[in-house]
């Protein structure tokens, strides 16, 4: 479970329940205040080596064997729902949102498996289509895709889930950053806001920006870089939900960021 996107302006269950009559419902208290009070109850065992609230959750299994793990459900591409790309998009969207999320605890992407929930209405094809973009990003990533799961149910539900494998204990946390740190953030930002403000302006976009906004690459040349030859690199974060969340999560850690990577 995944607590990433915890910011001040959240308030307590207790403050909720005061404030509310009856049972409280999930639209009462949204995702975020959910995880906040939710992940403090759970118990970690001491294989769960990096904890609740990372990007992917660090397995020791014994025998040397590190694993990461990451579930992620994947939305409805931007590019999908302006008929910009076929469904493909969806699937590799999928992929790569785990995928993302496994480089940034420090590990490597291994088998991925897709789940998909389709009402009994959803075109054959398009389902094909999701798989094959799912199975095209595993192959472009070096991933093993190893199935999945597809049942019926009323509305679309298309998730993912990721092994990695860690090369030692050693792993990236959302914690560890410390007073008098660098900040280092990888790849481009703000390309894919402006290409939606275009397109909701009424531009046209060029082959180059759909390809960018329906298929996205995730910085996995510098995670490698990064991975194999940068050890005093401790904090690193997924920055797929925005700048600003990232932000405000690092200064409820600590004022000044230090070698953190955003992947």
């Amino acid at each position: 479970m995944d607590s990433q996107n915890d910011t001040s302006s959240e308030q307590s269950m207790d403050e909720i329940k005061n404030a509310s009559a009856g049972a409280l419902l999930m639209k009462d208290i949204g995702e975020k205040t959910f995880l906040k009070n939710l992940l403090p109850r759970l118990t970690k065992r001491d294989f769960f080596l990096n904890g609740f609230g990372n990007d992917a959750s660090v397995i020791d299994l014994g025998n040397g064997l590190i694993i990461a793990q990451k579930i992620d459900r994947a939305a409805q591409p931007f590019a999908v729902k302006n008929q910009l790309s076929n469904f493909e998009s969806w699937g590799h969207l999928a992929v790569i949102s785990n995928l993302s999320d496994i480089l940034a605890v420090g590990a490597s992407g291994s088998a991925f498996m897709l789940s998909m929930t389709l009402p009994s209405d959803f075109e054959v094809e398009k389902a094909y289509e999701i798989v094959r973009g799912a199975e095209k990003a595993c192959k472009k990533y070096n991933l093993t895709f190893a199935g999945g799961d597809t049942k019926e149910g009323p509305v679309i539900n298309i998730v993912g889930t990721l092994i990695g494998i860690m090369r030692s204990r050693s792993y990236f946390s959302r914690r560890l950053v410390e007073p008098g740190n660098i900040l280092v953030i990888t790849g481009s930002i703000g390309r894919f806001a402006s290409i939606y403000l275009k397109h909701q302006a009424g531009f046209q976009l060029s082959a180059d920006e759909i390809d960018y906004i329906a298929f996205p690459d995730p910085r996995l040349i510098e995670a490698t870089v990064i991975n194999e030859y940068f050890d005093d690199i401790k904090t690193a974060m997924d920055n797929s939900d925005g700048l600003a969340e990232i932000f405000a999560q690092l200064a409820r850690v600590c004022p000044v960021p230090h070698n953190l990577l955003f992947l």
